[in-house]
């Protein structure tokens, strides 16, 4: 008898401390549910298969692929029904950083590009608009997945020096990123309406320099007269092999696309120099 009422007091007390740390934890849950939810910049929870678990940008739907591309509401992601299938998915830098992240067990700061979104409307014309985004990669229940955070660029104070880069080569992007991407700011377009948008705009988007592969500036006479109308910029051509093609545009600097890291870094100073 006394054994049996020892055994009740101790279940007791279990179950009671139970109860305490199921309602702080629920609590603390509310609390962290509460502030993440209220944050300016969205916020997602995905796998290293680009499927989102978690998300404070509103419920997911349920009949729609969770896929970040398609949660996102990118015009090519939609278009083609999966996040990753379109063509130009190929040439998307956040995906491209995203992956690297992944496989090297590691989370990346603040890239910019841009980003072709739709709206509920689906007949209505898709929006341009530039975004950064950020990722922490975090282990759960042994498997790797990523929290990335994305917000629009209008956000971020101008305390870097901002270039343009046109190019549909992600390995391209990824080169120059990890050549300059610690001083300097740069936006990828990969598509030629995001690219003539953009250099039309160049003044008030604050950009001291362009950089575009060679076959993008060969793709379209409109964007070569962009490059050329309004506000000098310098340019920056990244071509498979310097050549004599723009021997005699001082305006233009070429670079070979497998680049020296050091040199572009130091045209870009020469370059910062002279503008001040």
């Amino acid at each position: 008898m006394v054994w049996t009422v020892i055994l009740i007091a101790i279940l007791a007390t279990t179950t009671g401390s139970l109860w305490v740390r199921t309602r702080r934890i629920a609590h603390q849950n509310k609390e962290l549910e509460a502030v993440v939810s209220n944050q300016e910049d969205f916020t997602f929870l995905v796998d290293d298969g680009f499927e989102v678990k978690q998300t404070n940008a509103g419920p997911l739907d349920p009949e729609s692929p969770r896929l970040l591309g398609n949660v996102l509401h990118c015009k090519h992601s939609l278009e083609k029904g999966h996040c990753g299938e379109a063509e130009l998915c190929k040439s998307c830098p956040v995906r491209f950083v995203i992956r690297k992240s992944f496989e090297r067990r590691s989370g990346f700061d603040a890239i910019e590009a841009s980003m072709e979104l739709l709206g509920a409307d689906a007949n209505a014309p898709s929006t341009d608009v530039d975004v950064i985004v950020g990722g922490r990669y975090v282990n759960i229940n042994e498997k790797p997945h990523m929290v990335v955070n994305v917000r629009t660029a209008s956000d971020m104070a101008a305390a870097k020096p901002k270039l343009l880069f046109i190019s549909r080569d992600v390995e391209l992007y990824g080169r120059v990123r990890e050549a300059i991407g610690k001083d300097y700011r740069i936006l990828s377009a990969d598509t030629l309406k995001q690219a003539y948008s953009r250099l039309v705009r160049r003044a008030s988007l604050g950009f001291s320099a362009v950089l575009i592969d060679s076959d993008f500036l060969d793709a379209d006479d409109t964007l070569r007269i962009a490059l050329t109308e309004g506000e000098h910029l310098p340019l920056f051509v990244f071509t498979p092999q310097v050549g004599d093609r723009f021997a005699d545009d001082a305006d233009i600097t070429q670079l070979e696309t497998h680049f020296d890291e050091g040199r572009l870094r130091t045209l870009l100073l020469q370059q910062k120099t002279t503008r001040q």
